[in-house]
């Protein structure tokens, strides 16, 4: 009557694999912020440059932790990663470096936007305290990964 029990419902099942677990209640979170979030006021100003609009807090918490936040952060990985290993193959060690210099400092400029501009989206997020409290605890650890992540840069230069 109860039906078939979830993926990672059980803790055995959870340490037989953990990643799949992970992934399963992130996914399922993600879902839950889709159908939750459409009620969600915004305030509505006519903000047509995207960064600037996510650094004032103007998307949904939704977009802006799961696009900007999540998504963003993973595509400035793959195009660090590819970009550098690109230029360094075809030209050499110094374009790398200028390279990847100029790379790292546009994503380190970019996860400051996006920081300040989940903080916002969930300070302006009126539906469930829960979700903009752990929105904010993932932003605070994010200023940890980039205090960590400008201080591994700066022992390379």
């Amino acid at each position: 009557a109860g039906g078939l029990p979830l993926p990672g419902s059980s803790p055995g099942e959870c340490a037989r694999t953990p990643l799949f677990c992970v992934l399963f209640r992130f996914g399922f979170l993600f879902m839950h912020f889709l159908v939750t979030n459409i009620k969600e006021e915004i305030p509505m100003e006519t903000e047509t440059n995207v960064l600037l609009k996510l650094y004032k807090g103007q998307y949904p918490l939704w977009i802006a932790f799961w696009l900007f936040g999540l998504g963003g952060k993973m595509a400035w990985t793959i195009i660090i990663t590819l970009g550098v290993s690109s230029v360094y193959h075809s030209h050499g060690y110094s374009l790398t470096r200028i390279m990847a210099s100029t790379l790292l400092l546009l994503m380190v400029s970019y996860w400051i936007i996006a920081l300040i501009g989940i903080w916002k989206s969930a300070t302006n997020y009126l539906d469930n305290a829960l979700y903009a409290t752990a929105a904010k605890v993932v932003v605070a650890f994010g200023w940890l990964d980039l205090v960590k992540t400008l201080a591994s840069i700066s022992k390379m230069i």
